[in-house]
């Protein structure tokens, strides 16, 4: 399991919404953080004036938002349903969503070799052959060519 953040820039109010996901080698999404943080450390989703806020604006709390967007998020979903009265914090939840996936997209791009070496490795002990002996051979193989 591996974790990955994106971020967007600071917004109006300073505050810089994140999102943190787990995700296992198969690439499922497996926990899923999101929200937004200001430089003392306060969260929108626990702020009652943001949330009290943006309910009075929109009829939808920031937390309520951010908890439908982690549903679908965890569902694997690659584009995202926007949440009624939250249509800026659903459109950077699929900014940062896209980018979480760049992430993971290129470590895996890197990665198909360490599989296979791994996949080799535990071919190698599956029957008891010692990786030097094995790498020797190989060597000797290239080199009578």
């Amino acid at each position: 399991m591996e974790k990955y953040t994106a971020y967007r820039p600071v917004d109006a109010n300073g505050f810089v919404t994140f999102l943190s996901v787990d995700i296992d080698k198969y690439g499922e999404i497996r926990g899923v953080v999101l929200d937004a943080s200001n430089e003392e450390n306060e969260y929108k989703s626990t702020s009652k004036d943001y949330n009290d806020k943006m309910f009075a604006e929109s009829n939808t709390y920031y937390r309520h938002a951010i908890r439908q967007l982690e549903k679908q998020i965890l569902q694997n979903k690659s584009k995202l349903d926007a949440v009624s009265g939250a249509t800026v914090i659903s459109e950077d939840a699929q900014l940062l969503l896209d980018n979480v996936r760049e992430q993971f997209e290129a470590k895996r791009a890197v990665s198909p070799l360490d599989d296979l070496t791994d996949k080799v490795i535990t071919e190698l002990d599956n029957n008891q052959i010692d990786l030097m002996d094995f790498i020797g051979a190989l060597i000797q193989k290239r080199q009578a060519k």
